[in-house]
């Protein structure tokens, strides 16, 4: 699995205090968290954008199907993070309902608890 600057970038804008800390993981791990932030921040800037960008939300979901059924979509951010999936042995359903979560986010803005 290939760190890109993208991966790098998407991390360090996102949180820099975490990014800054993520220096003294292993290798390995700091690479592992870099692909995992990447993907998950990438899908929360669609929803948390002013406005929300759903079309492009929707189209990250697209590929990350296609991806994830087996043939790579040519996005960085998505392609090494079903490596990730793979090599972590990660449960897709988590991922799912990670994606679901952010795709409420861009229809409903209040919830009952």
């Amino acid at each position: 699995m290939e760190i890109s600057e993208l991966h790098k970038e998407t991390f360090k804008k996102g949180s820099k205090t975490y990014f800054n800390s993520s220096i003294f993981f292993p290798e390995q791990i700091r690479n592992d968290v870099f692909v995992l932030y990447g993907f998950v921040r990438i899908a929360d800037d669609f929803v948390d954008a002013i406005p929300p960008k759903k079309e492009d939300f929707h189209m990250f979901v697209e590929k990350y199907h296609d991806a994830i059924d087996g043939e790579p979509c040519g996005d960085q951010i998505i392609d090494s993070f079903i490596q990730l999936i793979d090599k972590r042995d990660f449960d897709p359903e988590w991922v799912t309902a990670f994606l679901e979560s952010m795709e409420m986010d861009l229809y409903k803005k209040n919830y009952d608890t």
